[in-house]
């Protein structure tokens, strides 16, 4: 009956040591994510959007889930004249952020990619964590890159 007691105790033991979790990063406020940006260099954002791990706790990268090609979907949305298609998402009646420029959109989707989603796409499918595990200047390169893309 010990034995039995003991190994009880044990086994408890064991299991709440696995159920700690890390603190978690929190999340910025649209306000705080629309904070001016250093100058962007598109050519280190293009590295950037192709690395499939990004950020200080490695994320999966963009090009992970968004393609660079129109008609393709991976997980997220294509993001081929993502520019273009931006300038109307922002003066669109169900668009609920408060970027005013093409600019402060694309960095808006890059650090709180919730405010907005492209329709067909479901919340929480792209990391929220961007703003925190992002230096300024990598969102800065990330959005003068995915200004280039136009039609």
């Amino acid at each position: 009956m010990r034995m039995i007691f003991l190994f009880l105790v044990g086994l408890l033991l064991s299991l709440s040591a696995c159920g700690e979790r890390a603190t978690p990063t929190p999340l910025p406020t649209v306000a705080a994510v629309l904070q001016p940006l250093p100058p962007g260099d598109p050519a280190q954002g293009e590295k950037l959007f192709r690395r499939t791990l990004l950020g200080a706790r490695p994320e999966p990268g963009c090009i992970t889930c968004h393609s660079l090609t129109l008609a393709t979907v991976l997980l997220g949305p294509s993001l081929a004249d993502i520019a273009t298609r931006s300038a109307t998402t922002i003066q669109q009646a169900d668009y609920q952020g408060q970027a005013e420029s093409v600019e402060q959109y694309l960095q808006e989707s890059i650090s709180a990619p919730n405010v907005y989603l492209a329709p067909g796409f479901a919340p929480d499918v792209m990391r929220p964590t961007f703003a925190a595990e992002l230096s300024p200047q990598e969102i800065a390169d990330l959005v003068a890159f995915l200004l280039t893309l136009k039609e």
